[in-house]
Formats: C-alpha cells, sequence, structure tokens
C-alpha cells in the first residue's frame, strides 16, 4: 500500500537562487534534496537575495515547480492563510526567528492554527548571534517568554549545543535534535595544479574572524618559507573587516578577499585549495565544512562551532583559536605530495560522519506531524 508524501509548508526568507544568506539557504536545500522522497516540501520565500533588490524570479505571488518541489516568491507579507488553505499541509516548518514577513507574521498565525509547527531557530539563540542587533532581540524574545506565544509550537536544533541555547530563553520547550543534512558527495574532485592556496568562504564580518586565520597564514609562510595564497568568498558586508584582512598579506602570503560567488562557482574554488579555514567565533553548523569534506577537501575549524563532536582527523581538526595550535595543523596540509591521499581521506570521513543513515531517520521525525 502506497502512503502519501507528508505535506510540509516551509517558510524562509531567502531561498535558491538567493545564495547570500550561507547556511540557512543550504540547510533547508539539502533537507529537501534528501527528504523529498517522503516529504513534499512547498517552500514560500522572497523575491530577491540578502541586501539585495534584484528579483529571484518572474513568477512572483503563485506556485513554480523548482527542482522537484513549489516554491512561492513572495513579493510582501504572505496571506498564510490563502497559502495554507492552498496547501492544506500537514505540518508548518518556520526557519529563522526575527524576520517579521516569514517569521514573526506565520508564528502569531500558527498559534491558534491546529496545525503541527517546528520553528528551526538556526543557531540565532547563540550568545554571539545575540550580540549583533541585541536590545530588539532580547526584547522579542523575553516578550515571547513572558507571554508564553511559542508554546505551541516543537523547535528544531542542530545540535546539543543550540537545544541548550533554545532551552536558556525556553525552558519548557519541546526540542528535536537533528544534526544538518549535508549536500551530495561531490563526484570527481581534483587536486590543485600548483601553489598552495588555502580557502575560506562565507561573509565578510567580524564574527567569521577571518583576520585571525589569515595571520596564523602569515606566521606559517614565513616559518616554511613557502609562498602562500589565502582567498576568502563571500558578501562583504564590513568593508573594514576586509582592510583587515588584506593587511595581513605579505611577500609570502597573497590575501584575497573576493566577494560573492554563485555556489555553481564554488567547485573550481574547492579544487584549488588546500584546506578550508573556518576560524568562526560562532557557527550554528557551518554547511561549508560539509561542501570542503565532500569535495575532498580538508578543513580546520574553530572549536566556537559544533564540529567538536566529530572525531579528529587530517581531514577535520577542529581547534581553539589558538596561533600556535592553527599552524601546527595547517602545516602538513602544505604538502602537496600528500594531497591525493587527503582528498581520499576527506571524502570518506564525509560518507562515513555525514551520511548516517540516523540523520536521516531524525530529520523524519523530526518533521513527523
Amino acid at each position: 500500500m502506497n502512503h502519501r508524501p507528508i505535506t510540509v509548508l516551509a517558510s524562509i526568507e531567502w531561498f535558491v537562487p538567493a545564495f547570500r544568506a550561507g547556511g540557512i539557504i543550504s540547510s533547508l536545500k539539502n533537507q529537501v534534496e534528501h527528504l523529498k522522497g517522503d516529504i513534499d516540501f512547498r517552500i514560500v520565500t522572497g523575491n530577491a537575495d540578502l541586501a539585495s533588490t534584484a528579483s529571484l524570479s518572474d513568477e512572483v505571488n503563485c506556485w513554480t515547480m523548482r527542482d522537484g518541489h513549489q516554491v512561492w516568491h513572495s513579493t510582501s507579507t504572505p496571506d498564510w492563510t490563502r497559502l495554507v488553505d492552498d496547501v492544506q499541509p500537514d505540518l508548518i516548518y518556520i526557519n529563522g526567528l526575527f524576520n517579521g514577513p516569514f517569521n514573526r507574521s506565520l508564528l502569531r498565525w500558527t498559534r491558534n492554527s491546529g496545525i503541527p509547527t517546528r520553528l528551526a531557530s538556526h543557531g540565532m539563540l547563540a550568545p554571539n548571534a545575540l550580540r549583533i542587533k541585541p536590545w530588539r532581540k532580547w526584547a522579542w524574545l523575553t516578550t515571547q517568554r513572558i507571554l508564553g506565544s511559542l508554546n505551541h509550537v516543537d523547535w528544531h536544533a542542530t545540535s546539543a549545543t543550540e537545544r541548550h541555547q533554545i532551552k536558556s530563553w525556553f525552558p519548557a520547550a519541546r526540542v528535536h535534535v537533528a544534526q544538518n543534512l549535508p549536500p551530495n558527495l561531490a563526484l570527481s574532485p581534483s587536486s590543485p595544479s600548483d601553489g598552495i592556496h588555502f580557502l575560506s568562504i562565507g561573509r565578510v564580518h567580524p564574527i567569521k574572524n577571518y583576520p585571525f586565520a589569515a595571520q596564523c597564514l602569515s606566521r606559517l609562510a614565513e616559518h616554511t618559507g613557502k609562498h602562500i595564497v589565502y582567498r576568502v568568498i563571500g558578501p562583504i558586508e564590513d568593508p573594514a573587516e576586509k582592510g583587515r584582512i588584506l593587511d595581513c598579506g605579505s611577500d609570502q602570503l597573497s590575501c584575497e578577499v573576493i566577494g560573492e560567488r554563485s555556489p555553481d562557482h564554488l567547485a573550481a574554488e574547492f579544487q584549488r585549495a588546500n584546506a578550508l579555514l573556518v576560524p568562526s567565533l560562532t557557527e550554528n553548523y557551518g554547511q561549508v565544512i560539509a561542501e570542503a569534506l565532500a569535495n575532498g577537501v580538508p578543513s580546520v575549524v574553530s572549536d566556537q562551532t559544533p564540529w567538536g563532536r566529530f572525531p579528529s582527523s587530517p581531514a577535520l581538526q577542529c581547534l581553539p583559536l589558538d596561533t600556535t595550535g592553527w599552524i601546527k595543523a595547517m602545516e602538513p596540509l602544505m604538502d602537496l605530495d600528500r594531497r591525493a591521499n587527503l582528498i581520499a581521506t576527506a571524502q570518506e570521513y564525509f560518507s562515513e560522519h555525514m551520511l548516517d543513515d540516523s540523520i536521516l531517520h531524525a530529520h523524519r521525525q523530526m518533521l513527523r506531524p
């Protein structure tokens, strides 16, 4: 007997082909790709990318088919009553906390709807995340806690750390823990042809801490006498931070802040990179780390991310933000003769730890009405 897929109405401020918001887009995109046999996702999103006014689609305020799922590109606050009547969802899945049209308005609407609702905070309750525009966020969160306005939702956390962050604000919250789903494994990663290239991908903002990585590479280049290229790819949200990265350059270290690139262009960047560097002061997950490993790129990652729960390996090293430790971790990754072996190690690590059936099961359970 065939069972119909569960229908999930998912709201998110940005969705593909948008890419500037990074992880929150990748998280839902990967869910859709991995769960499409079990779940019929109907995604309601905006029609512009982060910090952009350019339209993403000519078909707006209507359902359009994209890669096997339906998307509604809204040009204003969605009419949730109409959309829910249209879709008749088994469950509503809200991605993010603070946006008015796609988060807060739908949270208000679901309060008395009787429809099971899941709320994914996407790291927005992490202490470092709350330091950005803090008063507005704290005021809204405190109001919701006092009024009990979020008591009707179940939360989605991607780690035990995020679960703790949710519980610190809402002690009685019902929280489902389901690790973020990864991208698909790259089929044919290739080695860089020449040179030593380290890569960071993400918005250029102080919370990403790229000058720390640049300083480590400067010392590494001086210590080894080898020329290193450090490329940072992502939207430049803070021009002063770009300056701090470039200031670390020297005769032996070339620092390049490239600006944003669409996901279609990142495969070539992964292919030339010896390693990915993620020195962030906080990350809810770090989708780019999974993408790097899928492409055979080893990663050195801050311990202010959830990746410390995975075993240490030449493919993945999760370290305190200590210059000496990072230099020690990065030096073996400069050996071009070991590159083929490191590619295989990274992809084997990805297959073992990112594609576990238990992760898929946790997502199916979390999205069960």
